[in-house]
């Protein structure tokens, strides 16, 4: 039966100096000494508590967390921001054909006398009707959107805002490294 017998790395240093016996010291420098014992204190602490690993990942891990949050959060805000510029001239342009698609519609049922859509003929009145229906029913969905693209626009104000203030003031970076040195205090979870 073999027993192995675990040594420190400052062990095999210090016999491959002169073999001699760690306890009597014969004759080694004291750097070297010193950092003997600075390892024999850093795993007697390690013993006692693997907080110091444990502390090391987690700001890691946050370290992580942010150089991602500060790649992703402005990417998907210019992509938001470049999906709702994209979205104002597309829809523009949209609306534009829409009503000419309307006006053409309506002239050449007017001039159908209405059998282009329906069978039975119509009078100009109630074609005009009709029409002013539909377009008045677009109008009315346009300016749906439109309320919904204001509230859009706010909020993606108010985004940019926050990510700048994070990532670009003073205050912000110093929230920043805070949470990397820290993580999330207790008592400001507790209210999420």
């Amino acid at each position: 039966m073999t027993t192995t017998v675990e040594r420190e790395p400052a062990d095999f240093e210090h016999d491959a100096r002169g073999a001699c016996d760690a306890d009597q010291g014969c004759g080694v420098d004291e750097s070297f000494s010193k950092s003997k014992e600075q390892r024999k204190n850093g795993a007697a602490s390690a013993v006692d508590g693997t907080a110091s690993a444990v502390d090391s990942k987690e700001t890691a891990r946050r370290r992580r967390v942010v150089q991602i949050a500060r790649v992703l959060i402005p990417v998907g805000l210019t992509l938001a921001w470049l999906t709702e510029l994209g979205g104002d001239v597309v829809s523009l342009h949209d609306r534009g054909l829409r009503r000419e698609f309307i006006g053409d519609s309506m002239m050449w049922d007017l001039q159908t006398g209405g059998t282009a859509i329906g069978v039975y003929p119509s009078s100009r009145s109630d074609i005009q009707s009709r029409w002013a229906g539909v377009a008045q029913s677009d109008e009315r969905r346009w300016r749906e959107e439109d309320n919904a693209r204001t509230f859009n626009w706010v909020m993606l104000l108010a985004l940019s805002a926050g990510a700048w203030c994070l990532f670009m003031a003073k205050k912000g970076k110093q929230v920043v490294a805070d949470y990397i040195a820290n993580g999330v205090p207790e008592q400001k979870i507790k209210w999420l």
